[in-house]
């Protein structure tokens, strides 16, 4: 089910857990993460500096959790493979860089061609991995908190107003379906229903019409932690804790209000004063936001949507490509960043990450 909507704020925790999905999660990523490659193009073992446009097409099959993957006719057991992931990019030069997150969720790939064209021969690369997403990449973990910003500007909020009954309005396009069978079933409402083309359009306008509105958005802020807020947070924490004892002892069979919340094997239930205490330990924690140290965004390497071409925040992920174009039918090569012709130095934004990095280990 498609949906587009504008977030006015999103809780710290989220944006933490994003960066944590950053460190752990493997290099296939199941995750959309906003990244920044470097392409560099080779030809004969030299640069290739003209304009280049390519397509990288992959083939395989979806995968869905408890969901059997579509099976081929007189093939069973069998996926189908089928166009899974695509993206086209032009390189003006040589290590032109390109906007693309690899959203790679539920995707099992088999393979991936390169097909472009420089000078106005035509080249294609076929089956160069099993993945998009480069072999070299360097997590950049630029700030530890994001949060919205701490005023927004009126003339935003209003865009945004007049773009929400467009947005609801959609819901009515949408066709009702059969849970279990249908993939993309969903209850809203009291009902299952699922996308159709006409909701997915609705929807699509909708968030084109919101996107309009970004011009007018206080930029977002970034921050990172010290020593001294995470002991401040950690103090209200155990503020927290305490206020168990304002709690009261409840049944659940006889006490509509009970819940099923457990403390020391007792039901309990909450009281004006234990709401009122945890209020005031939520409120510390809040104040604790004095000790964050902010980022300058100017000393961030800025992603860019490429749908938008706009600003869409820091970039979470640095990668290096090499592909050699082929001679005629020469077997075509993928190159990491390690070896081929020696990268350009670094612009100096990301020689600062690879410095900050290197402190912790990480090479850049």
């Amino acid at each position: 089910m498609i949906r587009f909507r504008s977030v006015r704020s999103v809780p710290f925790f989220l944006f933490i857990l994003m960066l944590i999905l950053c460190v752990i999660l493997p290099v296939s990523a199941d995750v959309s993460m906003p990244t920044i490659t470097h392409i560099y193009f080779e030809k004969d073992g030299a640069p290739v500096n003209e304009n280049i446009r390519y397509t990288v097409t992959c083939y395989g099959h979806y995968e869905y959790p408890l969901i059997q993957p579509e099976t081929a006719s007189g093939l069973n057991g069998t996926p189908v493979k089928e166009v899974i992931y695509t993206y086209t990019a032009t390189c003006a030069d040589y290590g032109c860089t390109v906007y693309e997150p690899y959203y790679l969720n539920y995707r099992v790939i088999d393979s991936c061609d390169l097909e472009g064209e420089a000078g106005g021969e035509h080249f294609s690369i076929k089956d160069f991995s099993n993945t998009p997403l480069p072999p070299d990449c360097t997590n950049l973990q630029p700030f530890h908190i994001m949060t919205g910003p701490r005023t927004q500007n009126p003339e935003y909020e209003r865009c945004t107003d007049a773009s929400e009954p467009k947005y609801d309005s959609c819901t009515a396009l949408m066709a009702e379906c059969r849970p279990g069978v249908d993939l993309d079933c969903i209850e809203y409402g009291g009902r299952m229903i699922k996308d159709t083309p006409a909701s997915i359009a609705c929807y699509r306008e909708s968030a084109n019409a919101t996107r309009t509105c970004d011009s007018l958005r206080n930029p977002d802020e970034y921050y990172n932690t010290t020593p001294e807020y995470e002991e401040c947070v950690h103090a209200t924490y155990a503020d927290s804790d305490l206020c168990s004892r304002f709690m009261e002892e409840c049944n659940p069979v006889s006490d509509s209000d009970c819940g099923n919340w457990i403390i020391d094997g007792t039901y309990v239930r909450n009281t004006p004063e234990a709401i009122a205490c945890r209020d005031a330990a939520d409120k510390k924690r809040r104040d604790c936001a004095v000790f964050l140290k902010r980022v300058d965004p100017s000393t961030m390497i800025m992603w860019i949507d490429p749908h938008t071409k706009r600003e869409a925040g820091p970039a979470l992920r640095e990668c290096t490509v090499r592909f050699e174009i082929p001679k005629n039918d020469a077997p075509p090569s993928v190159f990491s960043g390690d070896s081929g012709l020696p990268l350009p130095e670094k612009s100096p934004v990301t020689s600062l990450y690879c410095s900050l990095l290197s402190l912790f280990g990480v090479k850049c």
